[in-house]
């Protein structure tokens, strides 16, 4: 199992003799003494991610949308709910069709892949 530390999986058949399924007793295997142990370097990697991954989102969603609606205030008390939804809602359907056409122009890709967008063409010259 991925998640439990070696040699002591907790459906293990057999004897525990020191050697894994397929081995002969005797013979030094991940669960033995002899078998230097190694441990990943990835034991804080996932809060950080968590935490970076929040952080980032908090300031690319949360400042814009605070900033949009104290603009769309000042603009329009009245009906300020309103128009932050047609706002929203028109910058989001914007979003989703432009950004998969940006990503494939050829300059979003960058000069060393110029010419690049010919090998989806089956009928190139």
């Amino acid at each position: 199992m991925a998640l439990s530390s070696s040699g002591t999986s907790p459906a293990s058949p057999g004897p525990s003799s020191g050697s894994s399924p397929g081995q002969a007793p005797g013979t030094t295997g991940p669960g033995s003494p002899a078998a230097p142990r190694t441990t990943l370097p990835t034991r804080g990697l996932l809060p950080l991610l968590l935490a970076g991954n929040t952080a980032m989102y908090a300031l690319y969603v949360g400042v814009p949308g605070l900033l949009l609606a104290l603009q769309i205030e000042a603009v329009d008390p009245a009906a300020k709910v309103a128009n932050f939804g047609l706002v929203s809602g028109v910058s989001a359907i914007f979003a989703t069709v432009f950004n998969p056409v940006a990503a494939r122009s050829p300059t979003a890709r960058g000069a060393a892949t110029r010419g690049s967008w010919r090998a989806d063409c089956s009928r190139c010259p």
